[in-house]
């Protein structure tokens, strides 16, 4: 579970309940808390290592290429963004 604050863009997008995007679903919207719950119950993610799994868009998880995985060496992972520069 993963528990933030994104903003991708400055440009708004319409969204709709229960709407797919790529691994994950829009499951609500609240509008008092400006807050929307999205999941992948549809579709499972495995983390294993030395991974990059899309989930939705340009939004990806990766996954360290570690060679010890157990109780006091879990699996470390980060989500990134893929993003271009548009630098002058």
């Amino acid at each position: 579970m993963i528990d933030g604050i994104f903003q991708r863009s400055d440009t708004p997008t319409d969204i709709k309940l229960d709407h797919k995007y790529d691994k994950m679903s829009i499951r609500n919207v609240d509008p008092t808390t400006m807050s929307i719950i999205l999941d992948n119950e549809d579709n499972q993610i495995a983390l294993t290592k030395n991974k990059d799994i899309p989930l939705m868009g340009k939004i990806h998880i990766k996954t360290a290429n570690q060679d010890v995985i157990d109780s006091n060496n879990p699996l470390r992972y980060y989500i990134y963004s893929e993003e271009t520069c548009e630098c002058g």
